[in-house]
């Protein structure tokens, strides 16, 4: 589920939050892994923006491999080709393995529950690829810049439900926003 922001000022608060967010997100599933009997890996992959078809991604991906190896004129060609292409963005996977059961949590996703309001209730709710979100302002100071308290709190919220649902066994292909997937052997 992408998130869609309705206004310039609630672009630039995203802006502002989701690094931040991705931080503290990042810390706190380290913080749960290292107090829990998960083990976890993390992947970036790539990420495209909404609407690119797959012929387009996998166009993208076969010229940014050629261009590795490409010289002179041939790299100035893919180069030109690729700007005229949209581009991925990093996506983050943490994969979760306890007890020969497998899952895995989008980083973004948690992002998400983190920046915006009632973002998990608001996605389940959706029948789309997009749900239109509101800033969780309470994570500005008043200064307008990062409330850190508040967003490290927000985050370990986030991170300490996900592996509460994962402590209750969780066994079914989920559909909220927190995008766990699990398998079993």
């Amino acid at each position: 589920m992408r998130p869609k922001l309705t206004d310039l000022n609630d672009w630039y608060l995203a802006e502002l939050l989701m690094q931040p967010a991705l931080l503290r997100a990042i810390d706190n599933i380290r913080k749960q892994l290292e107090s829990s009997g998960w083990k976890g890996t993390y992947e970036e992959f790539p990420m495209f923006p909404y609407g690119t078809s797959e012929e387009i991604q996998a166009r993208v991906m076969l010229l940014q491999q050629e261009l590795t190896t490409a010289e002179g004129d041939r790299a100035a060609e893919i180069a030109a080709a690729l700007d005229d292409l949209p581009q991925p963005y990093p996506g983050y996977w943490f994969t979760l393995q306890r007890d020969g059961r497998s899952t895995r949590v989008d980083v973004w996703e948690l992002c998400y529950n983190i920046c915006f309001r009632d973002y998990q209730a608001l996605s389940t709710l959706s029948s789309g690829d997009e749900v239109e979100v509101t800033i969780d302002t309470q994570l500005i100071g008043d200064d307008g810049d990062v409330d850190w308290h508040r967003l490290d709190a927000k985050a370990q919220t986030v991170v300490t439900q996900v592996f509460a649902r994962l402590a209750d066994g969780l066994a079914e292909q989920p559909t909220d926003a927190a995008s766990l997937s699990t398998s079993e052997p």
